[in-house]
């Protein structure tokens, strides 16, 4: 995977620090049994104290709320585990989320964690079949996965068990994530500033 580890491509030129529709900085989407008490824990603490503002959803919440955080975040940190292709909710997050890259040019990392990328679009195919005649499956099921296939082919950061101690990778990640929102909000700053002159210049005329 590439080592540039936030994907920039989609992300404008004219992100601010902070804007009417962004309230968070990040939002952490994951499955809970595989890393909430260890690794996304360490995450989220990590970035807290670097003064980053971080969404993470407790008590299981869903629907419009969810949705809504997912919206007003700068940048998706998606920590694929093991069990996260086969969770709804984070499939809902993940569709989510790359909609919001796509439409309102948000950044998005994915993090592989203890997980082949090559797999991980592979296990929806794996994914059980409608029991509970929840309308329209399918059509659901083909969105999740381009979805997933869409997120693995992202600059990612990958960690296997074998890879080292697990502080180094989030103090990565955590470094990447305050350079790219310093830079972003360098570069509204510069631009509100070039804003300003030409309207100065324009009341001087």
């Amino acid at each position: 995977m590439d080592t540039s580890i936030v994907d920039e491509a989609s992300s404008p030129s004219s992100s601010s620090c902070s804007t009417n529709d962004e309230m968070y900085d990040v939002f952490l989407s994951f499955i809970g049994v595989d890393s909430r008490k260890t690794f996304t824990d360490h995450l989220y603490w990590t970035l807290k104290d670097a003064r980053v503002d971080v969404f993470i959803a407790e008590n299981k919440l869903r629907g419009p709320k969810l949705m809504q955080a997912i919206e007003q975040s700068r940048i998706a940190v998606i920590i694929f585990s093991s069990g996260y292709a086969f969770s709804i909710g984070c499939l809902q997050e993940l569709e989510k989320i790359m909609e919001c890259r796509r439409t309102l040019g948000q950044m998005v990392l994915p993090i592989f964690y203890h997980v082949d990328p090559k797999n991980v679009g592979k296990q929806i195919d794996s994914f059980p079949v409608n029991h509970h005649g929840v309308k329209d499956w399918e059509e659901m099921m083909r969105s999740w996965r381009k979805s997933l296939i869409e997120a693995t082919n992202l600059s990612g950061l990958v960690y296997m068990k074998s890879e080292g101690y697990e502080g180094m990778l989030i103090r990565k990640i955590v470094d990447e994530i305050t350079r790219k929102l310093k830079s972003t909000c360098v570069d509204a700053v510069t631009e509100q500033a070039e804003l300003d002159s030409s309207i100065q210049e324009i009341s001087n005329d």
